[in-house]
């Protein structure tokens, strides 16, 4: 569910309602809009230099199809992908009245490194599920 599975959580509800539920973990949403580490590189080396095509294989070209309530959690200090990316799902869940909770971890990069922080993370997880999976 991060970096990439970030990425594919939002693709998949973007694309199919059969999810009760989604949680992305910095992921890239938008990569015409992306400036986070390597991920330009990224997308000159396998798609070329063409920010259109950049957005039609982003899951944001594709976010009025969503449903699915999405947790959304990255580090506020990632350089990898940048902060903006959850920010854009959360404002676009939230104009959309997609149920959706953003928790953003201070002082954390790509990974949630702290191990109080990371018990935290797993802990909004484990609460996401049981919130909307059943049988809890």
């Amino acid at each position: 569910m991060e970096s990439y599975g970030g990425f594919l959580s939002v693709w998949a509800v973007t694309h199919d309602q059969r999810f009760k539920a989604a949680m992305v973990g910095a992921g890239p949403i938008d990569w015409s809009s992306s400036d986070g580490g390597e991920i330009p590189f990224f997308l000159i080396l396998y798609l070329g230099y063409d920010p259109m095509t950049w957005f039609k294989m982003s899951p944001l070209k594709y976010i009025k199809n969503a449903k699915t309530p999405i947790l959304i959690q990255q580090g506020m200090a990632d350089k990898q992908v940048s902060l903006c990316q959850s920010l854009e799902l959360k404002y676009a869940l939230k104009s959309l009245k997609v149920p959706y909770k953003a928790i953003f971890y201070p002082k954390q990069t790509h990974s949630i490194d702290s191990p109080k922080q990371a018990y935290a993370a797993m802990n909004d997880q484990v609460d996401w599920v049981k919130k909307y999976i059943e049988p809890y």
